[in-house]
């Protein structure tokens, strides 16, 4: 039999049953139609929103306001706000916010109650990332007003919690940096103190300028010493007058003590100024950096109190009008080619079988 006459005897067989083909796929169709509009209708409100980048939560560096930010937030804070909606945080506090137990009717005092209401309030709830780099979140409902609260309501709670992730940051920062000064203040203090000891030891209350008095008395000193010296020495040689000896004998005593105890002074301070400098240059760095560090708390306590949205609204979840589910022409239309196509396929197999007597050949076997 060629392949022409198999089609046309398919095409007879489906054709000698055309009736009862139609009428079954009628019915199926009628009875899908019936039972399809018992089903309730759900609405579908959506809720589109950007994620907001954390530069807008940190402060500026002093003398940077002309520095550029981002507005918008990259791919790790869109998949941090994506992880956010979807945990189970934000789940349940939307079930317990709008008593989702008696709005589905489930028992929250059972052992599955939990997993029952989380399991049902997922088939209806959607975040899901756009192809624009946006979150769009969806909840279905049979109350389209109830579908628009718990939308709004789900981005509310995501912009709290992302709110607070970056004010914990903030805070764990503002705390480390808060320890870090109150350990550096310890450690200026210990640095004056030592400043303070030093110059006490060696008689240093200002290096510069007692060096350059230092070099100048001094010099002046041994000047003043070698001329009352030589003055003395001059009358002692030529039996001068008596007076004038012995006030040359005491005044060039008292200037070699004068130029002994400067000595030693200089000697003191040329020992000490090198530590006294050091220490002075370490003190000077060290409050630099300290007056840096309060400068950044400062900057940090005022972007943890200043208000920060952790995600930019495109679209508030309006009311919905139309239904989103069920489509019930696409279902009837749906089954009742399915019911067609399931006839076709008992025509043909019922055909087969006749021919090939299968019935008695396994009535045989």
């Amino acid at each position: 039999m060629s392949n022409n006459e198999s089609l046309l005897d398919l095409f007879a067989q489906l054709y000698k049953w055309r009736k009862r083909i139609i009428a079954v796929t009628l019915t199926g169709a009628i009875l899908m139609a019936a039972i399809s509009l018992l089903l309730p209708n759900y609405f579908k409100a959506t809720t589109v929103f950007y994620a907001a980048s954390p530069d807008l939560a940190q402060p500026l560096p002093v003398g940077s306001d002309d520095q550029i930010r981002e507005i918008y937030g990259q791919d790790t804070d869109l998949d941090r706000l994506f992880s956010i909606a979807n945990s189970n945080e934000i789940i349940d506090g939307l079930i317990k916010k709008f008593d989702l137990y008696t709005h589905y009717d489930i028992d929250s005092s059972s052992n599955r109650g939990k997993h029952n209401i989380r399991k049902k309030f997922s088939k209806l709830y959607e975040a899901q990332k756009t192809k624009y780099d946006a979150l769009s979140l969806s909840v279905e409902d049979k109350d389209p007003v109830m579908a628009a609260n718990i939308a709004n309501e789900a981005r509310l709670k995501i912009d709290e919690t992302g709110q607070l992730l970056i004010k914990t940051s903030q805070k764990n920062a503002l705390e480390s940096i808060t320890k870090n000064i109150e350990a550096k203040e310890s450690a200026f203090q210990v640095l004056t103190d030592s400043l303070f000891a030093l110059r006490q030891k060696y008689k240093i209350f200002d290096v510069k300028s007692q060096g350059e008095a230092y070099g100048q008395y001094l010099v002046s000193s041994e000047g003043a010493y070698k001329n009352a010296l030589s003055q003395y020495n001059f009358y002692s040689k030529n039996q001068g007058p008596t007076d004038s000896l012995q006030k040359y004998r005491v005044l060039s005593a008292a200037l070699r003590e004068q130029v002994t105890g400067l000595r030693n002074d200089v000697k003191l301070y040329n020992e000490g100024s090198p530590l006294i400098l050091s220490l002075e240059r370490e003190r000077s760095d060290f409050n630099v950096q300290l007056s840096l560090d309060r400068q950044r708390k400062k900057q940090l306590e005022a972007a943890y109190n200043a208000p920060f949205n952790a995600l930019h609204l495109v679209e508030h979840a309006e009311v919905p009008v139309y239904k989103s589910r069920p489509g019930r022409s696409i279902i009837v239309i749906g089954v009742a080619l399915l019911i067609f196509l399931l006839m076709c396929l008992w025509v043909i197999v019922q055909d087969q079988l006749n021919k090939n007597n299968w019935r008695e050949k396994l009535g045989n076997a």
